[in-house]
């Protein structure tokens, strides 16, 4: 692969180049591309929200939701669950035989549909046969013993008679013998020939009258074709396109899946639904990948989402690896395993103690110590610590200021004049920064400069809509100030004097010609109704806002934010909001934001407290 090929395009599984759409992109959807650390893909399209399942069409989270056969099933996640036609089961309690459920019991297997036990019945093709003695064996339709005959295509005869090659007409289909002129083998499913029909997965079709693109379809329907390839084409509406190396390419359907170049048959995958094992297509229902090999997920019990432990105990898979399970190794975690009830792994290091706290690949005492970047430090005697990259510091020193992951220390006689822009710091007095989540740029103050996304540009001049910046002309922008604030900067924006502040996450987003409309599922919400900030409990746990699509930053669907709300006239249903913090994780932030407000109500100005 070639610098300009591996810096700005990915090579796709079906032998597509595709333009990468950011510079952290490595795998692609479609004809776009993602980053799997932080988005999903399915059916061709990204959204960002990692490690989302794919049903269809419809996105779904692992952690409550199976999907089986294009069917989504709500309750039973499957990380633990497997599929049984197009229901979702837990392997400890059932087992599934060719698409029916039964109560699992020790010692039982599956023929067809019905369960038996081995030891007193032999099974053939879905049929059961009372077993004439624990050694008999099948040979086609009938039982032997081995140490009196043998079996030869199919065939019992005696025990040195010589093996002679089968008839033109006997083949085998799976382990049964049969007359090819008679009968016809689909996927392992033995068929009555009829004259002109061929196999379309495990079912027969007339071609004259039908297609078989994974399913049967009837002929005739208008199709809008795309070259795949240097010599076929393709229906993207129902087919996948596979290249191999020399520019060659197949069509293809459901049931089947590319991988380097080679089509792999895949019984029971949707157009987008098998994956590839070092170059082997397989089902992600009914097997898995582990070491380059696919294995049958029917000899496995499910442990985690890529985690697979056999049902003999002897091995275990983490992560696409396979390890031995000798010393009771019985989970995964960070792709490998361990014991859980002597062991805690580390980043890429299991140490023997029971329920351990990590610190990168360390175990480290939280009551005495702090854990910064994966480096832990002896806890100081201070009321709030927090962590800058690697360094600690003390939130409640106004002379220290933590920006990205760089601690900066400002001067005591106007310390607080001084903001972040990115990881550098900047005198609010003689500069103003211009942010985007991903760039922030310093520039010195002038008259009439104001920031395009993270562009600085002078207004008399162009005017910027929705990050992108026109010539100068008559505009109706409404006059809202929308910055994306970052919460640690909440104390140069004033918040005592806003009518109140809300916390909580993007659920929906509409968006029409002027404003987007934004539906937040709350998880706080306070208001000063009488100079003291109070705690609002509402029965409706939604809250609707909209921005204005040019002045405001786009926001992020499933992304935390805070809120600070205006003094808004009394009846107004969708005020805009002039003041943005972005993005705030409740989860780490949420201190912060308490001690401004409790620095409201207490009238102090300064919120290191």
């Amino acid at each position: 692969m070639n610098d300009k090929l591996g810096n700005t395009e990915i090579c796709c599984e079906d032998g597509h180049i595709v333009k990468r759409t950011s510079g952290q992109a490595n795998a692609c959807c479609g004809s776009e591309t993602l980053d799997t650390r932080w988005q999903s893909c399915c059916a061709g399209r990204v959204v960002d929200s990692p490690g989302l399942g794919c049903c269809g069409t419809v996105f779904y989270s692992k952690h409550n939701a199976t999907c089986c056969k294009g069917v989504l099933k709500e309750g039973l996640g499957s990380v633990l669950a497997q599929c049984c036609g197009t229901e979702a089961f837990d392997s400890h309690l059932f087992m599934c035989c060719k698409g029916k459920l039964w109560l699992r019991q020790e010692g039982l297997e599956c023929c067809g549909k019905d369960w038996y036990n081995p030891s007193t019945h032999l099974c053939l093709v879905e049929e059961l046969q009372p077993r004439q003695s624990a050694s008999h064996v099948l040979c086609g339709r009938d039982q032997y013993h081995p140490a009196h005959n043998s079996c030869c295509n199919g065939v019992i005869q005696g025990k040195k008679e010589p093996c002679l090659s089968p008839t033109s007409s006997s083949q085998m289909c799976g382990t049964v013998r049969y007359s090819s002129s008679e009968l016809v083998c689909c996927s392992g499913r033995l068929l009555p020939r009829q004259k002109g029909w061929t196999c379309c997965g495990d079912a027969l079709f007339n071609p004259r009258t039908h297609e078989c693109f994974g399913e049967i379809r009837e002929k005739g329907k208008q199709r809008t074709l795309r070259p795949c390839g240097r010599n076929s084409f393709f229906d993207p509406t129902f087919e996948r396109c596979c290249v191999n190396g020399s520019s060659l390419g197949q069509r293809y359907g459901p049931g089947h899946t590319c991988c380097k170049g080679t089509l792999h048959q895949t019984s029971g995958t949707g157009l987008y639904g098998g994956q590839c094992c070092d170059g082997k297509g397989f089902n992600p229902e009914t097997h898995f990948c582990c070491n380059g090999e696919v294995n049958d997920q029917s000899e496995w019990q499910r442990i985690g989402d890529n985690d697979f432990l056999e049902y003999s105990l002897d091995r275990i898979c983490c992560a696409g690896r396979r390890f031995p399970a000798w010393g009771g190794e019985r989970d995964c975690h960070g792709g490998l395993p361990f014991n859980q009830h002597n062991q805690t792994v580390c980043g890429s290091t299991v140490h023997n103690v029971t329920r351990g706290t990590c610190c990168g690949d360390s175990l480290y005492d939280p009551s005495t110590q702090v854990c910064c970047s994966g480096h832990s430090q002896i806890r100081p005697p201070w009321a709030w610590v927090e962590c800058c990259g690697t360094q600690l510091y003390n939130t409640s020193d106004p002379l220290q200021l933590c920006c990205g992951s760089r601690l900066h220390h400002l001067p005591h006689h106007d310390h607080g004049n001084h903001r972040c822009c990115g990881d550098a710091i900047i005198n609010i007095l003689t500069h103003d920064c211009c942010s985007t989540p991903s760039q922030q740029v310093a520039h010195p103050k002038e008259p009439h400069m104001a920031c395009c996304g993270h562009r600085p540009y002078n207004s008399t001049q162009e005017h910027c809509c929705a990050g992108t910046l026109y010539p100068a002309g008559p505009t109706h922008l409404p006059h809202i100030e929308c910055p994306v604030i970052h919460v640690k900067d909440l104390y140069l924006q004033t918040p005592c004097n806003h009518g109140g502040v809300l916390v909580g996450r993007v659920e929906t987003v509409l968006q029409n010609e002027n404003y987007t409309v934004y539906t937040l599922r709350k998880y706080l919400q306070w208001k000063r109704p009488s100079g003291l900030w109070k705690s609002s409990e509402t029965q409706e746990p939604w809250v609707k806002f909209r921005l204005h699509n040019c002045s405001c930053p786009v926001l992020t669907p499933l992304q935390d934010y805070a809120i600070w709300l205006p003094k808004s006239p009394q009846g107004s249903s969708l005020p805009p909001v002039p003041e943005l913090i972005s993005p705030l994780h409740v989860t780490t932030d949420m201190s912060y934001v308490l001690r401004l407000l409790i620095a409201c109500q207490q009238e102090k100005g300064n919120p290191h407290l």
